[in-house]
């Protein structure tokens, strides 16, 4: 029985209406199970709501940076 569910669809389909707590759990989701073009659709949407000086949205591009370029990207 799984106890989480650890699929990038279902946190941004749960937390579609608190895009502030996905920002946050998408980074603690294994890294197999995020999609690139759907983390960076994401990014894109919460843009407007983020402002790019925040934190947490910074380090949310930059795990897609990892994810999609690698270290050496």
């Amino acid at each position: 029985m799984q106890v989480f569910d650890t699929s990038f669809q279902k946190v941004i389909f749960i937390k579609a209406f608190d895009k502030e707590h996905a920002v946050v759990f998408i980074p603690l989701l294994e890294f197999k199970n995020i999609d690139l073009q759907h983390l960076r659709a994401f990014c894109v949407n919460v843009t407007t709501k983020f402002s790019s000086s925040r934190p947490i949205f910074r380090k949310l591009v930059c795990l897609y940076d990892y994810l999609a370029y690698g270290v050496d990207g």
